[in-house]
């Protein structure tokens, strides 16, 4: 790679940091641990709807079983609505 010594580090360090986030809630153990400068309390919860997980949650309750395995419900960006916004 053509990066600088400084921006390779930077990169190794986001992959690092990344890699200690959990893959659920995206938070990282030492930000809940008092002990490495954390707090209990340091997040609280909130509902929040999204759209497109709502869409993708329907499209799955509407399969029928006659799919076979491995089906992925995924969003495609309608063009119709997509070219009467521009």
């Amino acid at each position: 790679m053509s990066w600088s010594d400084d921006d390779r580090d930077k990169a190794i360090w986001h992959h690092i940091r990344q890699r200690q986030e959990c893959g659920a809630c995206g938070t990282r153990e030492e930000e809940w641990d008092e002990s490495k400068g954390g707090h209990r309390y340091a997040y609280v919860a909130e509902p929040r709807r999204c759209r497109g997980c709502e869409m993708k949650e329907a499209a799955r309750e509407s399969l029928d079983g006659t799919e076979g395995r491995g089906v992925h419900i995924v969003l495609i960006r309608n063009e119709e609505v997509a070219s009467a916004d521009a």
